[in-house]
């Protein structure tokens, strides 16, 4: 059972990240706010993607910052002192559509 950043409490933005081609890597700064009660209590907050530990930080500011380069979609998730407190689906999206064009119509006279 996934759980989600309730509003006015944690924010996590950007969700989405756009590259040029498909496949491309995407680097980008998610921006985590914690909620009031959290921000100097001194706790042990992790980010996890996907499963994987990004890093840990103590909670002794309201803002973090963190660096991330996806190739796939992903699934950001913050632990506080292990617990799962918030989730969030990071996106990957092409400029440029994932098919081809066709260059001759489909019929023919001859």
């Amino acid at each position: 059972m996934p759980v989600e950043a309730s509003p006015g409490e944690w924010q996590i933005a950007p969700s989405t990240c756009f590259t040029n081609k498909p496949g491309e890597p995407c680097r980008l700064q998610i921006r985590v706010t914690l909620p009031a009660k959290l921000s100097n209590s001194q706790q042990e907050v992790c980010f996890y993607l996907n499963e994987q530990l990004l890093k840990c930080l103590r909670s002794n500011t309201p803002e973090m910052l963190i660096p991330v380069t996806l190739t796939e979609n992903a699934e950001l998730q913050i632990k506080v002192d292990g617990s799962k407190k918030a989730a969030k689906k990071l996106l990957v999206q092409s400029l440029v559509p994932n098919k081809r064009r066709r260059v001759k119509s489909p019929w023919s006279f001859f």
